[in-house]
């Protein structure tokens, strides 16, 4: 058996998703094979179904490394873990329902071995980025082409060498550490990120993220604070401009977006209200549509949404 390697590592936080992790190792797995790539698992869920799951795939694949977190860090302490305890030179931070596209390994250590740049970034498969590969050695640019992308786990892969947590302080920066982390080193200097302008990871259909019932305050409230918060101070006018960016952009705030959101109690009338303003100031939403969609109890919504979903099956809508 060939030697665990050294270069690349995968990092993942999980939290009561075994099923889905399932479905996504089995596919992460063949990708590492042929690199001996070293997956490690950092379990924050209530239940032993990921510990026993991994148990049974180190069987098939042995560079699986687990580790259950007692008591649960939640996911902004679990990043900082996910990045900390890898020896490897890179970690590719990756959530729990993502999937590592044909040859992604290969291309993260192709860039690796010629570029050895601090941070690697790249495209998820439903969002279209018109940024032809480069690399980045100015905070704002970053801030301004991909800041609205880079809040997604996973499209991220870290040169450990770069990270320094002694100052770091999780807390400034909610739902959004692993994109201040990019920003805070930024703020050294002579750092590089070099942007990949291939897909290389796609999401999990299956997926419930754990902010369905809080988008608002995500990425609206908590995304604003996070980006007050970096060191580089950007301006207000840019901010907003990159949450507008972000909401449509991530297509997160599109009618089938916002349909999903009232099934999943992320919308109601209250929610409504209290972003009424952000509504109309970071999306292209019809305030008057919205009003409409309150109208109707959510388990209406859920059985039209359903009919549709058995019309157009959910991969060829917008996601």
């Amino acid at each position: 058996m060939q030697q665990l390697s050294n270069i690349l590592s995968i990092s993942i936080p999980t939290y009561n998703r075994a099923e889905i992790l399932e479905d996504n190792l089995n596919l992460i797995i063949e990708e590492c094979r042929p690199h001996n790539v070293g997956i490690y698992i950092f379990d924050d869920s209530t239940n032993n179904k990921t510990e026993l799951l991994i148990s049974k795939l180190t069987k098939s694949y042995p560079y699986i490394f687990y580790t259950k977190n007692n008591p649960r860090l939640g996911h902004d302490k679990n990043c900082i873990k996910c990045l900390s305890v890898p020896d490897q030179q890179y970690i590719w931070y990756l959530g729990d329902s993502m999937i590592i596209s044909n040859e992604s390994v290969a291309k993260v250590l192709d860039v690796i071995k010629n570029s050895s740049p601090d941070f690697i970034c790249f495209k998820e498969k439903n969002r279209n980025i018109d940024i032809q590969s480069k690399v980045y050695d100015n905070a704002e640019d970053i801030f301004t082409d991909l800041a609205w992308h880079l809040t997604m786990t996973g499209v991220t892969v870290y040169k450990k060498s770069s990270l320094d947590f002694q100052d770091f302080r999780v807390e400034r920066f909610i739902n959004f550490p692993q994109l201040a982390i990019i920003f805070c080193n930024f703020e050294k200097g002579g750092s590089k990120l070099y942007w990949i302008a291939n897909c290389l990871i796609y999401g999990n259909l299956k997926k419930k993220s754990y902010w369905s019932s809080m988008v608002f305050k995500v990425f609206f409230n908590d995304l604003k604070n996070t980006f007050k918060n970096l060191p580089q101070n950007f301006s207000i006018s840019l901010i907003d401009t990159v949450i507008r960016k972000h909401s449509i952009n991530s297509k997160l705030f599109s009618y089938h977006g916002v349909v999903r959101m009232k099934i999943d109690n992320g919308l109601n009338y209250r929610t409504f209200i209290d972003n009424k303003k952000n509504i109309e100031k970071y999306t292209d939403l019809n305030i008057l549509i919205i009003k409409v969609l309150m109208i109707f109890p959510r388990i209406i919504v859920d059985f039209f949404y359903k009919i549709l979903r058995f019309i157009i099956p959910e991969k060829k809508q917008m996601l």
